[in-house]
């Protein structure tokens, strides 16, 4: 499996807890890219956010060597 079909599967085949597909649900994601596009400013903003959460994506994305897509891009302006 590479990185874009990853990032495009829907959160509830990915093997993520049904508490984390919930919250994803409450905050309208239904695929990792979903998250990713955000900017770290607006993924803290979301109703339903937890710190729990983002550990749970960070261990999933850190597993598949995708953590750093987590940050924000340099250079990219989120105004």
């Amino acid at each position: 499996m590479d990185d874009v079909s990853v990032l495009q599967m829907p959160i509830k085949t990915l093997g993520f807890s049904r508490k984390f597909e919930l919250q994803c649900d409450q905050m309208g994601f239904t695929t990792l890219e979903d998250i990713l596009v955000l900017n770290p400013e607006e993924l803290l903003k979301r109703s339903g956010f937890s710190f729990e959460w983002l550990g749970e994506l960070s261990n999933f994305l850190n597993k598949h060597q995708l953590l750093h897509l987590l940050q924000p891009v340099p250079g990219r302006n989120f105004d």
